[in-house]
């Protein structure tokens, strides 16, 4: 695999009024090359589709490898979850969707498949933190809450369009409020924990096993 951009057509069908029609997809999207497309990306433009006939607007769902030669970042996002296919096909799948190591060598490497998640962990990069330290405070931060009238239902991690990086809470009640992001917090959990992963390029069942071993240290339940 290159770096660069691969747009290609893919056939698709309206499930609201049934109509076939042709739908760009992105299999490689490269932000370095195409700057255009990070905020695309961002706001899930890229992973839709309108029906040519009725304009009826639905989520296309599919696999794509995102690439920021700039951040020197690799996210690869197959459109299946390793819970429903196994951890060993799921890293089959994720290995080959992957740039070969000698395009990425030195690149911080993830894999999701979520757009939220594609979103966070870009966000998280462009404001220099480390992703496994952010979703550890998110999980603190939620069990430690877990027990309030109105339990939070999840955090995302979000960069404003000024930069500020900010917690979306989501509410049982689906109310939602923003937070500024608590960095004393980060750097004490970063300083205190970041040895604990081995390498840069940990696979994401791997960093949720090394988050679940965290809480059980801070006493925290699971």
């Amino acid at each position: 695999m290159n770096l660069h951009t691969k747009k290609t057509n893919t056939k698709c069908i309206c499930p609201k009024c049934g109509h076939e029609f042709d739908a760009e997809v992105y299999p490689v999207i490269n932000v370095t090359e195409n700057p255009e497309l990070k905020e695309q990306v961002r706001q899930f433009k890229l992973f839709d589709a309108v029906c040519d006939k009725c304009k009826a607007e639905f989520d296309l769902g599919y696999s794509t490898t995102y690439i920021d030669e700039a951040k020197k970042l690799v996210i690869v996002m197959p459109y299946v979850s390793y819970r429903d296919v196994g951890s060993r096909e799921f890293t089959e799948i994720t290995e080959s969707m992957c740039p070969k190591d000698n395009d990425t060598k030195g690149f911080l490497r993830r894999e999701t498949n979520s757009l939220y998640e594609l979103r966070e962990i870009i966000d998280i990069v462009d404001c220099g933190l480390d992703d496994r330290i952010v979703m550890l405070l998110k999980n603190i931060i939620m069990r430690k809450h877990k027990h309030e009238d109105s339990k939070i239902v999840y955090i995302s991690f979000f960069r404003e369009d000024d930069g500020k990086p900010v917690f979306a809470t989501r509410y049982e009640d689906n109310t939602t409020s923003f937070i500024d992001f608590p960095q004393e917090a980060y750097e004490h959990y970063k300083k205190k924990y970041i040895h604990l992963f081995k390498n840069n390029n940990t696979v994401m069942l791997d960093i949720e096993m090394m988050i679940n071993s965290i809480l059980i240290k801070e006493n925290i339940d699971i």
